[in-house]
């Protein structure tokens, strides 16, 4: 915290006047913040995907971080089974990269898809697929 480009100032309650107003206190940003996008990608990595899909509404940068594909490389739609169709896979794999090297997908009781859809994962995954769950 910093009052007119001096050292550091505490925010103290001013007894005098009842109020913080006459501090001028800035706030530094999070060290988060700061983190470059290895460093964050590496501590999205410890994080379920929900909470990583997320993340990414948090900032730019996190978004960047969050979509980063090391950390799509497995994807387990059967728990979501009742909102898988067609249109919401052709959103997920045609909308961003961050499925490039999916490795391992799960569609298990995922009843509303088409080989279209089929098609359109191998065609955006197919080199790096080792395992596909229907």
């Amino acid at each position: 915290m910093r009052r007119n480009g001096e050292g550091a100032t505490p925010l103290l309650w001013n007894m005098e006047h009842n109020d913080y107003d006459h501090l001028a206190v800035a706030v530094d940003a999070p060290a988060i913040s700061r983190l470059n996008d290895e460093l964050l990608v590496s501590c999205f990595a410890f994080l379920p995907p929900l909470d990583i899909a997320n993340t990414a509404a948090a900032s730019r940068a996190w978004h960047q971080a969050a979509y980063d594909p090391i950390l799509w490389s497995e994807l387990n739609l059967a728990p979501y089974s009742f909102a898988v169709h067609d249109g919401f896979l052709h959103h997920l794999f045609t909308s961003s990269t961050r499925f490039a090297e999916l490795k391992s997908l799960n569609l298990e009781g995922c009843l509303a898809i088409t080989d279209s859809s089929l098609s359109l994962i191998i065609d955006r995954c197919g080199p790096h697929l080792r395992s596909l769950y229907l």
